[in-house]
């Protein structure tokens, strides 16, 4: 029997933010993320954050899909993952 749902049904949600790699810096964790092209209010929101706790690597995108690329402290990123 064919699939009777509509094809968006068979697509996945797509996560906001992917995390590239994790680092112990100064005895504290940092994450290297990608935002997700398509959720340019995470962007929003992090750059809105203490600015000692993010870095943004202006320019640099492996992927089409990312809108921007962060190194964020550990206390940033669980509130993201809390949020978004």
């Amino acid at each position: 029997m064919p699939n009777t749902f509509p094809l968006a049904y068979n697509f996945k949600r797509r996560s906001k933010f992917n995390t590239v790699t994790d680092a112990m810096v100064d005895g504290q964790q940092w994450y290297t993320i990608e935002i997700d092209f398509f959720s340019p209010e995470v962007s929003s929101w992090v750059r809105q954050q203490e600015q000692e706790f993010i870095y943004e690597h202006r320019g640099y995108s492996q992927s089409r899909f990312v809108n921007a690329v962060f190194d964020v402290h550990e206390s940033i990123y669980t509130l993201m993952a809390l949020k978004f």
